[in-house]
């Protein structure tokens, strides 16, 4: 990829410069990087006992439910192994919990030592739970009792309609079954794209016209001052944006909306990069929204760059789950915040995920940081490694991601490198974005 053409129209407007090389970009950078990064590892080990051990156990309950009552899994066969159920016995209450509602959504008496287990937290919570799952019938008023010590969890949802059905009330299975339904759309959608992955590659090694010919990154070649300059940029950016999103935060009053005022916080961190990136530093202006690229071409080009990489991305995403097993399962704030989200919340979060966070990460990474090191380095690939690992570490979702949040930047990388612009790339990580919240709401 070193080799590949720069391209022929030059995009740095670039005054004469003198030749003393400006380190202090690349000391900015780096501990601005070292900043986010800190807080990232700290806040996926500041997460608590319940959501490191039991939301990824819960939504895997919601889809196992929600196949059983639409008919895609055999009733009577089991959905966990032995060893899976003695696991989550051993996680105390809630795990014994878990085993009892398996063990009543195969129609097999719960195990007496599953009860005395839950039994021992005494939460009005976890004894509803019990209470609900002995119970051979009930009567109408006692239903809505238990309904109103139980909580929002999947696990609550399915003690909740089981006190309905044996109090003759209508249940309501259709949070199980949307789950059940994400998982299907999921698998079909990878299956799909592994079998049109190796055919969008060789359209893409294949078709003449210049919105797929390799044209090199838009902002090489460049000198190591410029380079550094670049550096400082990205640093400028990433300061600028946490700057403003904290001062958003901070600023938020009680009487205001919540959901209102984070989306003002999001267009306004946005703005803020967007015209820092358009102006000058020390004479040099970057090129990124000067170029003739067509933003129309971005989405057909988006979508092929999303389902070709699709398959490599998910890969990378099981590989790190596993090599990371024994640590905390990968959750972003955003997806968690989703769950139980009122309406502007959801917009605000949509709005952050699908446009501000493609726009402002690619111009930092994929624009800035990615043709700096390769300069610096002298080797595109190089600079796509070390570029793309700090993409994923700066993520809070989880170091388990960061394999998967770290392809999602290569694939990005070499679509910049491809065409030679940034909005494929802009186009891809705001489709893949709005694939993930679109399955998080579904699956609510």
């Amino acid at each position: 990829m070193s080799e590949l053409p720069p391209i022929t129209e030059p995009s740095l407007d670039i005054p004469p410069v003198n030749d003393r090389r400006l380190w202090i970009g690349w000391i900015a950078l780096g501990l601005i990087l070292t900043f986010m990064i800190g807080m990232s590892v700290s806040s996926y080990f500041g997460r608590g006992e319940h959501k490191a051990n039991f939301d990824e156990v819960d939504r895997q309950f919601g889809a196992h439910v929600g196949s059983l009552k639409l008919g895609i899994w055999p009733k009577g066969k089991p959905f966990l192994s032995a060893a899976e159920l003695n696991d989550l016995k051993k996680k105390g209450a809630e795990g014994a919990l878990y085993a009892v509602a398996y063990a009543d959504l195969k129609g097999d008496a719960p195990n007496t030592n599953d009860f005395a287990a839950a039994a021992n937290d005494k939460s009005k919570r976890f004894s509803a739970m019990v209470e609900i799952a002995r119970a051979k019938s009930l009567n109408a008023q006692k239903a809505k009792e238990f309904g109103s010590r139980l909580g929002d969890s999947r696990l609550d949802d399915y003690f909740l309609n089981r006190a309905r059905e044996k109090a003759g009330l209508s249940a309501n299975w259709s949070r199980f079954e949307r789950n059940a339904s994400v998982i299907w759309i999921i698998a079909s959608a990878l299956l799909f794209c592994l079998v049109a992955s190796p055919f969008i590659v060789a359209l893409f090694r294949s078709m003449k016209s210049s919105a797929f010919m390799a044209r090199g990154h838009y902002a090489l070649p460049m000198t190591l001052v410029q380079a550094d300059i670049f550096a400082l940029r990205a640093a400028q950016l990433l300061t600028a944006f946490l700057t403003v999103s904290i001062l958003a935060a901070a600023t938020y009053s009680q009487g205001t909306s919540k959901g209102a005022w984070s989306i003002v916080g999001s267009v306004a961190a946005l703005m803020t990069v967007l015209v820092l990136v358009r102006g000058r530093l020390f004479g040099v202006r970057t090129g990124i929204f000067r170029r003739s690229d067509s933003p129309r071409s971005a989405i057909p080009l988006g979508i092929l760059i999303y389902v070709a990489g699709a398959p490599v991305i998910a890969f990378a995403a099981v590989v790190g789950v596993q090599i990371f097993s024994g640590l905390p399962a990968p959750e972003h704030g955003a997806t968690t915040a989703l769950a139980s989200s009122d309406l502007l919340s959801t917009v605000a979060i949509i709005i952050g995920a699908v446009v501000v966070a493609p726009i402002v990460e690619e111009i930092i990474f994929r624009g800035l940081i990615l043709p700096a090191l390769h300069r610096l380095t002298g080797k595109a690939w190089v600079a796509i490694i070390i570029t793309n690992l700090l993409f994923g570490a700066m993520h809070s979702t989880g170091i388990p991601a960061w394999a998967a949040l770290a392809m999602i930047g290569v694939v990005n990388s070499i679509a910049v490198y491809q065409t030679g612009s940034l909005y494929p790339a802009m186009a891809m990580h705001a489709l893949h974005n709005g694939v993930l919240v679109t399955m998080t709401l579904m699956s609510r």
